[in-house]
Formats: C-alpha cells, sequence, structure tokens
C-alpha cells in the first residue's frame, strides 16, 4: 500500500525505526534537555516572534485547536469563525460545546477569503478570529497574511490551525502577525498521530493563558506552559512520537529547512496536477490550492468508489471525502515520504481508471 493521504501519511525508514525502540524515563534532566532543544528548532521552523514559546500536547490537532479557544479566550469574548469546511466547522463546534461567544463567517466552496468577506465584521469587536492555513477537507489554502493584517487592525487574536499546511505552504507567525499556532504530528511532520504543537506568542501567555483557569483539565495550557519552563509536560506525553519528533526536525533542517521542504511539496504538487490534466478526465476546483494536496473532481464517476478500487486492486490509497462531495471528489496528498516515482505510478493507475472505470 502507497499513502497518498493527508494523515497519517507515508513515513521514512528512520522515523519508522525510532517507533521501534525502546521508550526511556522521561522525568530526567537528559530529556528535559531534549525537550527544550525540540522547542527551540519548532520556534525557529515556525518564525515565531521573540518570547514566544512552544508547548507539546498529547492529542490530535482537534486538541489542539481545542486547548486554544478554550485556553486563550473567555466565554464571554465575541470570536470569529472562519468556516471553509469540515476543520472551519470543527472550530465552530468547539465554540458551541464550550457555549463561547462566536460568530461564523461561512465562505462559499468556490470562493477564496478575501478583504470583502471580512468587511462585514470589521468594528464587531471581536478578540480571536479562529482559521486554518488551508481547509484539509477541500484542500483550499486561505491567505494567511491579508488576515493576519486584518486581525491587527481590529485589535483581535489569529488563532491559525496549520496542521495540514506546516511544512507545505509558508508559515511565519511574525510577518503574518499570528498570535497562536497549532499543528499535529501525523500530516507533514510525518509521524504518528498523537502529538501537537501549540506555540502562543509572550503576550498571549502572559496576558491570557497565565491569568485565567481553562475550561479544560487534560488540556491545560497553563499547565502546560509551566511545566515547559523545566522541559517537561504536565502529563506523560507520547514518547515514542517525541524522539520521532526530535529526529524529524533535525532531517528538516539537515535538507534545507522548512523553505525546502515546501519546495519539495510545491513540486510534487505541481508535477501531479500538470499530469492528471494532461492524461485523465479528472479535473480541480476553482480556489487558490494548496501545496499539501490536490482535490480532484471526478465528474460521472463516482469518487468513492474510485478509492475502494484504486485502494484494494492497485495499493494506491487516496483520501475519500465526506458528506455531499463523497461521491464527486477525492484528495491526493503531497505529505510525507513520497516521491516522483510514487506519483508515476499513481498517475498510470488514475488514467487507465479515468479511461476505463475500473
Amino acid at each position: 500500500m502507497k499513502l497518498f493521504t493527508v494523515g497519517p501519511v507515508e513515513m521514512s525508514p528512520a522515523t519508522r525505526a525510532i517507533g521501534s525502540m525502546a521508550i526511556p524515563y522521561f522525568r530526567t534532566p537528559q530529556f528535559s534537555q531534549r525537550m527544550q532543544q525540540i522547542e527551540a528548532d519548532i520556534l525557529g521552523a515556525v518564525k515565531a516572534p521573540a518570547g514566544a514559546r512552544s508547548v507539546l500536547l498529547t492529542a490530535s490537532g482537534s486538541g489542539a485547536m481545542e486547548a486554544a479557544v478554550v485556553g486563550v479566550f473567555r466565554r464571554d469574548e465575541p470570536l470569529l469563525v472562519i468556516n471553509g469546511g469540515t476543520f472551519g466547522q470543527r472550530f465552530a463546534e468547539i465554540c458551541e460545546r464550550h457555549e463561547m461567544n462566536y460568530t461564523v463567517l461561512d465562505l462559499p466552496f468556490e470562493e477564496d477569503l478575501t478583504a470583502a468577506h471580512l468587511a462585514p465584521y470589521r468594528g464587531k469587536g471581536y478578540k480571536g478570529l479562529l482559521i486554518q492555513g488551508h481547509e484539509t477537507s477541500i484542500g483550499k489554502r486561505l491567505d494567511l497574511k491579508m488576515v493576519g493584517a486584518w486581525c491587527k487592525e481590529q485589535g483581535c487574536l489569529m488563532v491559525a490551525d496549520c496542521v495540514s499546511s506546516f511544512l507545505v505552504d509558508p508559515v511565519d507567525m511574525a510577518d503574518m502577525n499570528m498570535d497562536v499556532f497549532l499543528t499535529a504530528s501525523q500530516k507533514s511532520l510525518a509521524l504518528p498521530p498523537g502529538l501537537t504543537i501549540v506555540v502562543c506568542t509572550r503576550e498571549v501567555i502572559e496576558n491570557r493563558i497565565m491569568q485565567q483557569t481553562g475550561l479544560s483539565y487534560y488540556l491545560d495550557l497553563k499547565a502546560a506552559y509551566r511545566n515547559a519552563e523545566r522541559g517537561q509536560t504536565p502529563y506523560t506525553p507520547a514518547l515514542s512520537i517525541v524522539f520521532q519528533l526530535e529526529d524529524r526536525l533535525q532531517q528538516i533542517e539537515a535538507a534545507g529547512g522548512v523553505e525546502a521542504c515546501i519546495q519539495t511539496s510545491a513540486n510534487l504538487a505541481g508535477y501531479f496536477r500538470e499530469q492528471v490534466l494532461q492524461r485523465t478526465p479528472f479535473r480541480m476546483p476553482p480556489y487558490s490550492l494548496s501545496n499539501g494536496l490536490t482535490p480532484l473532481l471526478t465528474g460521472t464517476l463516482d469518487a468513492y468508489q474510485m478509492f475502494l478500487d484504486l485502494m484494494n486492486n492497485k495499493g494506491q490509497v487516496l483520501t475519500p471525502c465526506g458528506g455531499d462531495r463523497a461521491k464527486t471528489m477525492v484528495r491526493v496528498g503531497h505529505m510525507g515520504y513520497l516521491h516522483k516515482e510514487d506519483y508515476d505510478v499513481l498517475l498510470d493507475c488514475l488514467e487507465e481508471y479515468g479511461r476505463n472505470g475500473r
């Protein structure tokens, strides 16, 4: 099986090998030093502003989203949620569950987010804006720099779920005026699921997180940041994934840094999209696409049946869509341990399927 999924993704042999190693005890000075180096590497990778701090939570990306909502904001503070798909909707559902004071901007499927969409929400006193770097459910890239400038003008914090955009699309906390950055282990970091990263600016930590009691015990950012001072976590972390993360960050640096990773995904995405348009009947939606995945509109062919057939008969695993797009769209990932040769095999399968319907 070859995974062209958008999480979990293909992992390198080195990453898989680390996952098979014995787990050491972790309440030690040596482990604390390793955690502090991991934090420094993460802060550099996201171009965090001076004074920002990073913590690791043992959870999926949704855990990081929930931790940010309930750990940074009070229930009475007005929040604006950008809903461009499944994960924007998840932010809204988290707000609903915790009885937050929120408004949803529903972004139509075919439209990019623009300043015109945000214009009706100017001057409304929002304290936070919740957004995805790209909406994984449909592969739409959102303009974080434009949104960050809007947030700065409006005096509200930007919380960016970059679970699918980190390492495939540009992320620059300082330049984008990003106050809270979220990502997770199972997408472009190409690690097993179970670990999330939360980076907050100094102002968010000192003036918000440390000044209130969060609504979650396990996902308490105050406890996480207090323990990070000594290079530790409040609860037992997913240790194997921590060590895989440590190695992966070193791999990224050795391969030319974050920019080189982004370029690799961009090259694979560009090659695949060009070939798909030339060789198959499948097409792509008109909105701005992330480098991390390609959404394929399958026309008269049943997209979910194609997903099943390619997985079961060819060993090529795409990512199906749910809901009303289950039969019309599949997603092809450009994350993880994939190479041009892998896409050549997939393209042959897609060309045959597009021609024969099987």
